[in-house]
């Protein structure tokens, strides 16, 4: 990387703090600051536990299961233990790290295990699949919810299907020859237009997105099935936490808003999605009535709980390293 690159990519992290303080900023300042206290320490610490063990299955074990299971159709070598610390500890460089350097680092622990271009074609896989996913059950369960929600909630609907249909698009080549070929196509004639060692490198990516067409019907049922278990335990952590917060709203409308709210975290201009969960929880119950308050005191718990997981990753991989230099040393 060179000196500019560096100090472009110092300029953009910057502005992103900046921007993440302003939203949170924003969202304090809507609330009464006592009643925001008093909502956090009314917390049970049974559910906060209980809240904490299905975040850590849902978003943690499970996405490991499914990255293993891939692996048996990419190029990679890595047990289903060291995804599971991956992901732990990635959950912590997610939250204080700029985004690129958190996906350099996934890039890297995942290379460990094989090419450079087959963990680059794993990873999209992976979030191609959450977006899925997310977005799939936002436009359902949104779409049974239309008619109770205000103006704007046909835009949220309009927004999921977006995303949609582009995650459909973008993860076609995983999956169809035909798609890959017409994708290779398409690069082959914009390839006149750039650099020789990015078409190669392209058609490197494309080489090892094309591994995972080999994946038999029973293999995709798994990872459809590990992806909506992911958001089965996701919506039962939030039920869970949400027995500790003086509101209720119904499982459809608590569904749909998390898998809106992931999908606004996905757009990088915060750190780690900060600000943007705060104030996407707030907009959003809102709409049923929640107080600002209890709104903001709901996810700061949830933000506290991926911080909490994202140390315990960074604690075991600082143990793990000693245990290796007194090994060497020893």
């Amino acid at each position: 990387m060179t000196r500019e690159s560096t100090y472009v990519e110092t300029i953009k992290f910057l502005l992103k703090v900046a921007l993440t303080l302003a939203i949170l900023a924003g969202c304090f300042t809507l609330v009464d600051f006592d009643s925001l206290v008093a909502a956090l320490t009314r917390a049970d610490p049974r559910h906060l536990g209980a809240t904490f063990i299905i975040t850590v299955i849902g978003s943690i074990i499970v996405p490991a299961y499914l990255t293993w299971n891939s692996l048996v159709h990419d190029r990679i070598s890595l047990s289903l233990g060291r995804l599971i610390m991956i992901n732990f500890a990635l959950r912590f460089y997610m939250l204080v790290l700029p985004r690129p350097v958190s996906i350099g680092m996934r890039w890297a622990r995942y290379r460990q295990g094989g090419h450079g271009m087959d963990a680059l074609a794993l990873m999209v896989f992976e979030r191609l699949v959450q977006l899925l996913v997310y977005s799939c059950t936002a436009v359902v369960l949104l779409s049974f919810s239309l008619d109770s929600l205000p103006a704007f909630g046909h835009y949220v609907w309009f927004a999921s299907m977006l995303v949609l249909l582009l995650a459909v698009i973008a993860i076609l080549p995983f999956f169809s020859i035909s798609a890959s070929r017409l994708l290779r196509r398409f690069v082959a004639i914009a390839g006149k237009l750039m650099p020789a060692f990015l078409v190669r490198g392209i058609s490197r990516l494309l080489d090892a997105v094309s591994a995972f067409q080999t994946l038999k019907m029973s293999s995709i049922l798994l990872v459809i099935g590990c992806s909506l278990t992911s958001f089965v335990l996701l919506i039962a952590g939030s039920w869970v936490l949400m027995q500790t917060m003086d509101f209720s709203i119904s499982l459809i409308n608590l569904a749909w808003i998390r898998s809106v709210i992931f999908i606004i975290t996905q757009i990088p201009i915060t750190i780690g999605g900060i600000g943007l969960r705060e104030a996407g929880f707030i907009s959003l119950l809102h709409i049923y009535g929640v107080a600002e308050y209890d709104a903001l005191a709901y996810s700061l718990m949830f933000l506290g709980i991926h911080i909490v997981i994202g140390v315990i990753g960074v604690a075991s991989e600082g143990i793990q390293y000693i245990h290796r230099r007194v090994s060497k040393t020893g």
